[in-house]
């Protein structure tokens, strides 16, 4: 079957496909309870329990998004739920690993000569007397 030509700008209408229609201010501070402990987790499993959190931090990780989205998809439906996790990708995941992969890019054409011995101390002197030109 073949779609008549008057359709072709029904089909390129943005307004139709209901995109990011869910609004998170509508949510309680309870929801935010899976991101806290995936933090905590990822700021304390290795201090803690090293052996387990190297061995199955992914584990971990999934555990703390699953329990977010599971009762999230049976309160506010499937395709919220698909709405969040590709808002999540799309524009917070991808822009995030682009800006680290600009910063290492970046940062491997600094050099710092001299026999100087890495520490806070030096780290911070050398971040407050930085010149402002290059070699």
């Amino acid at each position: 079957m073949r779609l008549p030509l008057f359709s072709l700008p029904m089909l390129m209408m943005p307004a139709f496909a209901q995109a990011a229609n869910f609004s998170g201010d509508s949510l309680s501070l309870l929801w935010g309870l899976p991101f806290a402990a995936i933090l905590l987790s990822i700021a304390l499993g290795p201090l803690m329990m090293p052996k387990i959190w190297h061995h199955h931090f992914g584990k971990i990780t999934a555990f703390w998004t699953v329990l977010f989205l599971v009762p999230f998809v049976l309160y506010f439906g499937f395709t919220a739920g698909i709405q969040v996790v590709a808002h999540a990708m799309v524009e917070e995941y991808i822009p995030f690993i682009l800006l680290l992969f600009a910063l290492y890019t970046i940062s491997g054409g600094i050099l710092v000569w001299g026999n100087l011995h890495g520490s806070a101390k030096l780290n911070t002197i050398l971040l407050a007397i930085a010149p402002p030109w290059h070699q």
